[in-house]
């Protein structure tokens, strides 16, 4: 279970085991430049990459509705590539304990991350036959680590889908959407931005608003290192207009400055460059209960939940069960 022939080259790749195309085991270099085609994932698609192994990707993504795709291993992206997901589509990120599953850089520039379409007015609700949402696309994470990537979700309709897309998916560019993120065990580390949720409300012909069907148990929110293309952490979770959902057991941490210098750390920064925590505009942020006994802590941050409401939404923060520490601003 290897990243590549050598972990000091963002831009090495796997080792050659074919000696016609060289040295063998000498390090085969990643493809970086991003293709302007995406690559279609569907039950009866063509050309389709084995994802339990390891994979370098040079395009975007699209998983087409009706169709789970499943990674169990590795893969890692060109620059700027995505991967979309269509409503009624999933992505399925599982690994184990000791191997989890991982979406990457391949390159020494960030990835674009997942972006998860839907119809905003319409229901999360999830089939028990299919684990799929009619009307909207789920990204599953059982062990699974997203790193280094612009945003490593967001819930919107992409720009970027073609108009011939398959499947008959035509999103209206850059809407919000009622994609659903469900995480156990899951790593988002040395992102731009974690994991960002756009405006989502939806009250079944009731006056109150359901709860978004998304989740976060016992994840983990991180930067621990110097952010790909040269550039600096800014949230690691934001939620915009978003309903109540559990946040359990999770950690939010710049790890990569420590409070007292050590040998072969760098100096702390001003906090402007640590990256902030939780933004909560017009949202239920909900932290609360314990999941193995284990508190949620918010650590090393210059915000560590910056909240704010217009008067136009609601806007409620629940917080029991967590620890704040080392941040410029708890809350």
């Amino acid at each position: 279970y290897e990243e590549d022939c050598n972990d000091s080259d963002p831009n090495a790749g796997p080792y050659n085991l074919d000696s016609s195309n060289g040295p063998l085991y000498s390090c085969t270099p990643n493809d970086c430049v991003t293709s302007n085609s995406p690559l279609e994932v569907c039950s009866t698609c063509p050309n389709q990459p084995d994802w339990s192994k390891d994979q370098h990707i040079n395009q975007s993504l699209i998983i087409d509705p009706d169709y789970t795709l499943t990674i169990t291993n590795q893969v890692f992206f060109s620059p700027g590539a995505k991967i979309y997901i269509a409503p009624n589509a999933r992505l399925l990120l599982q690994g184990t304990a000791q191997f989890p599953a991982k979406l990457s850089s391949g390159c020494s520039q960030l990835w674009g991350g997942i972006e998860i379409g839907g119809v905003p007015w319409e229901s999360q609700e999830i089939s028990q036959f299919t684990g799929l949402a009619q009307h909207q696309g789920i990204v599953t994470i059982i062990n699974g680590t997203i790193e280094k990537a612009e945003c490593g979700i967001r819930t919107v309709n992409s720009e970027n889908i073609p108009p011939d897309s398959p499947g008959g998916w035509q999103p209206k560019c850059c809407s919000p959407s009622g994609g659903i993120v469900q995480a156990s065990n899951a790593i988002f580390r040395n992102n731009k931005i974690g994991v960002e949720f756009y405006p989502y409300k939806w009250s079944n012909n009731s006056t109150s608003s359901a709860p978004n069907n998304s989740y976060f148990y016992t994840c983990t929110f991180t930067t621990d290192g110097d952010l790909l293309s040269q550039t600096t952490p800014e949230w690691l979770l934001k939620l915009d207009g978003v309903n109540q959902f559990p946040i359990r057991s999770c950690k939010f941490s710049n790890t990569y400055y420590s409070e007292t210098p050590q040998q072969g750390v760098p100096p702390k920064p001003y906090y402007n460059g640590r990256g902030c925590g939780i933004y909560c505009y017009n949202s239920f942020l909900d932290i609360d209960q314990l999941l193995n006994n284990s508190r949620s802590t918010i650590e090393n941050l210059k915000y560590g939940i910056y909240g704010m409401c217009s008067g136009l939404g609601t806007s409620r923060i629940n917080l029991n069960n967590v620890d704040f520490s080392g941040n410029k601003y708890s809350s």
